[in-house]
């Protein structure tokens, strides 16, 4: 007997007065309860179906917009990715093919292959609406010079990128500098783009509007965004759109045909790329709207006529209706306008219209009643309509079948009742005791079990007891699977809580371990602010010098070094302040807190531009005995030269030799001293970073699987998050969006410390600079763009026509090209700075130029750097080269660039500097270095 039976046994049990008033008066009494019994289960039949139709919009609507919010976050993380910015800031990655680079005959004759083989592929292409595909003759023309180099490269010598180890595509000829970096980038986006699912990644120069780069090698590589038959594209409009925008602006065009894909249907996502400061050009992804029918087609539980599907502004379909215009021929029997919108149906202009959501029997797309829910969806700015429907004969099929039931049940309960009223009255007592307990039974124990899951009781281990085969018992049966699949999901949840805190206790293992390193070291680590006050001192430096770190920190050095040391510590400052991350070596005197002096070395090493240190990292090591040892070595090397001194007056003859003899001692004497101090700064160096360098990598190495696997945490989630409630999926969508940020930051932050090890290692091996072969235009050339692009971070509003005129004819120069280098960028910094200054006093009628020329003229090659400043006053240009003289405000020069670059060509180069000034109108400096005989090697022309 069923529920419905025994429930009904129930009310007739309760029914003894009306039994006894007569059966008539039962007869109506029974059937019009049934009746209110019935259209009670008819209604909550159909709500329940609205609600479950409903829900799985809810659901479907919240994955959409959680798979549209990751597609923005994966588009802004890559468009921050090095890889971008490295190809956009080289020069060589725009210039694959210059005009120049090909004779016009030979463009002719790419050109031609080219619009051969578009014809054979637009042949094939099906159309994308009633205009077609282009011409390959317009296609072709569209192309710039370089463009066609790079489809005739690419697009007719293809080779496979579906893999991450397949050889990279490789153009004519293979050794050009295009070629190289395309080799070095494009593995990495192959795995890129396997891994996250797009169709296409593609980089876009914002100058000129030309694809670049592209991982498929389409008809888009290489074309025009701005000219040409991709002009009106929506991957055009996506590229317009992101150029025009922030930094961190992302763009979505919605599905439309693109030529490149085949007239297939293709999204686009866009946004800008910027490298220190500075817009570069727009990356787009490609994806089809293939991924939206993916995740429509999942979970939904609608029956066979139920579907799931998205509706465009235009009204076509964007995915997921694939059931919807199965039935497309019934459109046409209908007499439906073959030209109207396919999914002009009323919930869509209900969305469209009105922006509202809801849950109704309406007319489908083919005419016949639904049960439809629908509500709107904003995927990047576009507004969507998300419709799910069921037919209304398969939603409410259950409320049918129950009325037909009900109906035949209160015919047969008439019929019968007259024959077991006296028989009721009997067994009454004993019918509702044996129903009520089966019934009544499974309720308590849910309830029981339910409330001390709300106490926080441990109550996940109980279960209902199943007895018999009606509906009570498949209810208790369906909540005892409900409470495993509770079970099985708190255990997981458990089990990621204490992954997680072991994660956080290995963090914290490895900052003590650090910690440690730091306080035992037996060198002294200070860090200064950029005004030279200490900010952070080691422990090692209260044993070395006696001060504690209350008694220096906020405070400068300077006052306890010795007096005769104080010029070269500033002039180690001012060569640390011109060459950040470099480190800058010295040795001086530095007073004991009891009043004695100490000689220590120190490194020091700028990473003022280091966010995460922002200060001046200088290493301490006391060198007083190596100290005494050499004033025992200078003694007797007096003494030595006193008894040569007597020698030479009784062997006059001899003095020569005697005097080369003790000049060859001292050198070797202070290479001795030099190698032992560096021989023990190097041994230090170097066994620190090892040692540092091990922990780190496991640091790395776990963050890096962490992601990994907050990744597969996610998709398991995203499996399960429908049975879940909406407050557990935000709680535990915000403590994976925790973990997967920290993880990152752990991984950044190792990196930081990965490169500072590498310098550390770098440095215990380096050497003293030798001069080598140089080519002076090569050097000239970057540092005048580096003067340049360092003047433009220092100062927006700066800018400065830069004409450079270098002879191709130089020879190779055996120069120290890392000192010549520092005498380039001061001279250029110094110009770039008068003429800034002027145009600041002047206005607008003042262009600021700065020019750069090279030459050979006899035996010396001649380099003029000239700008258009105020020039110097002719009361001090032979003041210019003496140290510490400035013309700069106070704060800004030293006075110390010019004199260090006037030594440098001139004492380690045999070379002479000089400057030219006329006030008011320029202001030229000369650099003349030899060009003899063992330097005549040329570049070729």
């Amino acid at each position: 007997m069923n529920l419905l039976g025994k429930f009904t046994l129930a009310l007739l049990a309760c029914g003894l007065v009306p039994l006894l008033l007569g059966t008539l008066f039962t007869h109506t009494i029974t059937k019009r309860a049934l009746e209110d019994t019935g259209e009670q289960a008819r209604v909550a039949l159909e709500q329940k179906a609205k609600d479950h139709i409903s829900a799985v919009v809810s659901a479907q609507g919240d994955h959409l917009n959680t798979f549209v919010q990751g597609l923005s976050n994966e588009a802004r993380l890559l468009s921050q990715f090095y890889h971008l910015q490295a190809m956009l800031d080289s020069e060589v990655f725009f210039r694959a093919a210059p005009p120049e680079a090909f004779p016009p005959d030979e463009l002719a004759r790419m050109r031609e292959e080219l619009r051969a083989w578009y014809s054979t592929r637009l042949e094939k292409m099906p159309p994308a609406g009633e205009a077609g595909p282009p011409s390959s003759a317009e296609y072709v023309s569209a192309l710039s010079p370089s463009g066609v180099a790079l489809q005739h490269a690419y697009l007719l010598h293809p080779t496979p990128t579906a893999a991450v180890d397949a050889p990279p595509p490789t153009p004519q000829p293979a050794d050009s500098p295009y070629a190289k970096m395309h080799d070095s980038i494009h593995p990495f986006w192959v795995s890129t783009l396997a891994r996250l699912g797009y169709e296409d990644v593609i980089l876009v120069d914002g100058v000129r509007g030309e694809v670049v780069y592209s991982v498929k090698k389409d008809l888009d590589f290489g074309a025009s965004m701005v000219q040409g038959p991709l002009a009106e594209s929506h991957a055009a409009r996506a590229f317009r759109s992101a150029w025009a925008g922030e930094p961190g602006k992302v763009i979505f065009e919605d599905a439309a045909p693109y030529l490149p894909a085949n007239n297939e249907d293709v999204c686009f996502i866009a946004t800008p790329i910027f490298s220190r400061g500075e817009k570069k050009g727009v990356v787009l992804f490609e994806f089809s709207i293939e991924r939206f029918n993916d995740i429509l087609g999942a979970m939904t539980a609608l029956g066979d006529s139920g579907a799931v599907y998205l509706v465009g502004p235009d009204y076509e379909p964007r995915g997921g209706a694939a059931k919807v215009f199965a039935r497309r021929s019934e459109i046409q029997e209908n007499g439906s306008d073959p030209d109207a919108p396919r999914l002009d149906i009323e919930p869509a202009r209900i969305v469209f219209h009105l922006g509202q959501t809801g849950c109704d029997v309406y007319r489908d797309a083919a005419g016949h009643e639904a049960l439809i829910a629908f509500r709107p969806i904003q995927i990047l700015g576009v507004t969507w309509a998300l419709i799910a429907q069921v037919d209304t004969v398969e939603a409410f099929k259950t409320v049918k079948e129950m009325e037909k039931t009900s109906r035949e049940f209160v015919s047969r309960m008439l019929y019968l009742s007259d024959a077991i009223v006296l028989v009721a009255i009997l067994v009454l007592c004993f019918v509702a005791d044996y129903l009520a307990k089966p019934i009544v039974r499974p309720i308590r124990s849910t309830v029981a079990i339910l409330k001390g899951m709300v106490q926080g009781e441990d109550a996940l281990n109980q279960r209902l007891v199943v007895s018999g085969k009606d509906e009570v018992a498949e209810l208790s049966s369906s909540f005892n699977r409900f409470m495993d699949k509770i079970q099985v999901l708190y255990g997981s949840l458990e089990k990621e809580v204490s992954e997680r805190k072991r994660a956080q206790e290995e963090v914290e293992r490895s900052q003590q371990y650090y910690k440690a390193l730091i306080e035992f070291a037996p060198d002294v680590i200070v860090v200064l602010d950029a005004d030279f006050t200490a900010r952070f001192v080691s422990p090692s430096f209260e044993r070395t010098f006696g001060y504690t770190a209350e008694e220096v920190l906020g405070k400068t050095l300077f006052d306890k070094i010795h007096p005769d040391d104080v010029l070269q510590i500033k002039r180690a400052a001012e060569r640390a302040l011109l060459n950040p991350g470099a480190p800058t070596r010295s040795e001086y005197r530095l007073r004991h807190k009891e009043g004695h002096w100490i000689y220590i070395a120190s490194v020091g090493t700028n990473r003022l531009d280091d966010a995460s240190i922002a200060g001046t990292v200088i290493n301490l090591r006391d060198i007083s005995d190596s100290k005494e040892a050499d004033r025992i070595l200078r003694e007797y090397s007096a003494t030595l030269e006193r008894d040569v001194a007597e020698r030479t007056m009784l062997l006059e003859q001899n003095r020569d030799e005697l005097a080369g003899a003790l000049e060859e001692l001292r050198n070797t004497q202070a290479q001795l001293v030099m190698n032992e101090k560096m021989a023990s700064l190097g041994s230090l160096t170097a066994g620190i970073a090892h040692e540092i360098k091990n922990p780190l990598n496991f640091v790395t190495n776990f963050a890096e699987l962490t992601v990994e696997l907050a990744g597969e945490l996610e998709e398991e989630l995203g499996a399960v998050g429908a049975a879940l409630s909406p407050e557990a999926r935000e709680t535990l969508a915000d403590l994976l969006s925790d973990i997967q940020q920290n993880t990152r930051k752990i991984q950044e932050h190792g990196k930081r410390a990965d490169n500072i090890v590498k310098t550390m290692l770098l440095h215990s091996r380096g050497k003293k600079d030798e001069k080598r072969r140089t080519q002076i235009n090569e050097l000239l050339e970057e540092y005048v763009q580096l003067s340049y692009h360092g003047m433009r971070a220092q100062d927006s509003t700066f800018n400065i026509e830069l004409d450079l005129h270098l002879d191709p004819r130089l020879p190779e120069l055996d120069v120290v090209s890392q000192d010549l280098a520092r005498v380039f960028l001061n001279i250029l910094n110094n110009g770039c700075y008068a003429a800034h200054e002027r145009k600041k006093r002047d206005g607008a009628g003042f262009h600021p130029k700065l020019t750069v020329s090279t030459g050979l003229e006899s035996d010396r090659v001649i380099i003029r750097i000239r700008d258009n400043g105020y020039g110097i006053p002719d009361g001090i240009v032979d003041k210019v080269f003496t140290p510490f003289f400035t013309t700069k405000p106070a704060g800004v020069g030293t006075g110390l660039g010019l004199s260090i670059s006037y030594d440098i060509v001139v004492q380690e180069h045999q070379g002479e500097l000089s400057v030219q000034s006329n006030p008011g109108e320029y202001t030229e400096f000369i650099i003349a270095l030899p060009a003899g005989a063992a330097n005549t090697h040329k570049v070729e022309t």
